[in-house]
């Protein structure tokens, strides 16, 4: 009889079932209070324990124990969380009780629409959360969609969080009830997907995201959309969009400032005009604790750093789609944040309260657009760590330090007096790891006897 199954799990191995007589016997809460608890399983896991029995697709998260139980020995625990197959949730709510509220995930395919669509109209007023994503390159019309949407256009109190994803080029839309003050939803995200009337959202809501899963911007939200988010939603702390904007700044500055204030921002906007930097200021965004900002060519929206007193600095390589920017993350020492995703580097010149309090900064070496002129004085710089993308050749890898070469540590024009640890390291793990250690340690071992009379400590690449 097996007593344990130990699932390794982040922070180490953790208890995910217990099986014999003596604990069959026990309570729902009290096999909870023993320590039955939910666990994330590996592929590798699932399939020793399911793939005999045809089940691997059916959950992600859940109580391994629950699923043991209910295949081998009949007694199932309490289902906190149901991911999977949309058909045998139906059967897993009934062995739940009728008082339990769910979290729920569910994979959009169109072949599993019949199955969504009971599961929606049986049980939507008990789910607590639901998730709905189509599948990396699964299409899934909209008219498909739109019966899936209707169904969730009033859902029940007992929702919180509802996140719908669509990979389709061709957004749905997904037509909002009246609420009134019942609605208890709090997260919302519709990716792919449209609202005609923001008006509608509920008023309880704090985290909100809205427009295209990817950078193409195949959303459109109005400005007046803008601002009827702010107006209808006064809890609202965190807000995603990555839409196309049409707007004028006359419109902007006639505007009346919203009276809600954020905390936290993440902003991707294709406009005709450059008008970013305005929509931040709008937003009064020198008072959120985190702004996630993408730069495109003359709108400029460097001035989110004008304030910042720099702690820590990351200059990595730009998620957008111009190689010569790159992405710029810094936090203060009040861990308030601003990222600027395809920044020009040498526009972080001008902000020299960034580098006065700067103690550790890290950069890659593979960033193109590199700095022709040191950064400002950094008294406070305590620690320089270089980034290497996986790479195997020697010279290829002594390329990838041109952008710190104007930073000679001994060259008056970048004073950084209490620097004292230099560290190379890599910037991913790949097939290559290995080969591309052993190169950036070379190139960085000729380099030791330089840093070693500047420096207390020079890490490299073991």
């Amino acid at each position: 009889m097996i007593d344990k199954l130990q699932v390794p799990a982040l922070g180490g191995d953790e208890e995910a079932v217990v099986i014999c007589s003596k604990r069959r016997a026990l309570s729902y809460d009290t096999q909870l209070v023993a320590r039955a608890h939910i666990v994330t399983l590996g592929d590798d896991v699932k399939r020793m324990v399911f793939g005999k029995l045809l089940l691997r697709d059916c959950v992600a998260v859940s109580h391994i124990c629950a699923y043991w139980r209910w295949l081998a020995v009949n007694d199932p625990l309490l289902w906190t969380a149901l991911a999977g197959s949309p058909a045998r949730i139906p059967v897993l709510y009934a062995r739940i009780g009728s008082t339990t509220a769910i979290d729920v995930q569910l994979d959009f395919r169109r072949d599993a629409l019949d199955d969504i669509v009971s599961c929606i109209s049986g049980y939507f007023d008990r789910m607590k959360s639901i998730r709905l994503i189509t599948e990396d390159g699964r299409r899934v019309r909209a008219a498909v969609w739109r019966r899936v949407l209707d169904l969730l256009s009033s859902p029940g109190q007992s929702l919180q969080r509802l996140h719908l994803q669509n990979g389709d080029f061709i957004p749905p839309t997904f037509a909002l009830a009246a609420r009134g003050t019942t609605s208890r939803l709090r997260e919302l995200v519709l990716l792919g997907i449209l609202i005609p009337d923001f008006s509608l959202l509920p008023a309880t809501l704090v985290s909100f995201a809205y427009g295209s899963p990817t950078c193409d911007c195949n959303v459109q939200l109005a400005f007046r959309d803008l601002q009827t988010i702010l107006r209808t939603c006064p809890a609202l702390k965190d807000l995603w969009l990555s839409v196309a904007l049409p707007v004028k700044f006359a419109e902007i500055d006639c505007a009346h400032p919203p009276t809600v204030q954020l905390h936290r921002l993440w902003l991707n906007v294709m406009s005709d005009t450059t008008v970013t930097q305005q929509l931040l200021n709008f937003m009064t965004c020198r008072n959120m604790h985190h702004v996630d900002v993408c730069h495109f060519e003359d709108d400029l929206v460097h001035e989110v750093m004008q304030n910042l007193e720099g702690h820590v600095i990351s200059i990595l390589p730009s998620t957008m789609w111009d190689d010569n920017v790159c992405d710029i993350v810094a936090t203060d020492s009040g861990d308030r944040s601003r990222y600027i995703r395809g920044a020009e580097l040498e526009q972080m010149r001008t902000y020299p309260l960034l580098w006065s309090s700067l103690v550790s900064l890290t950069m890659c070496g593979d960033i193109k657009d590199r700095l022709e002129h040191p950064p400002p004085h950094s008294p406070c710089l305590q620690s320089l760590r270089l980034l290497y993308h996986p790479i195997s050749d020697l010279r290829a890898t002594a390329r990838t330090i041109d952008p710190v070469q104007p930073w000679k540590l001994d060259n008056s024009d970048w004073q950084c007096p209490n620097l004292h640890t230099v560290e190379f390291a890599l910037s991913s793990c790949g097939s290559q790891m290995v080969t591309c250690r052993r190169s950036v340690a070379r190139f960085a071992y000729l380099r030791v006897p330089y840093f070693d009379s500047l420096l207390a400590s020079c890490r490299i690449p073991a």
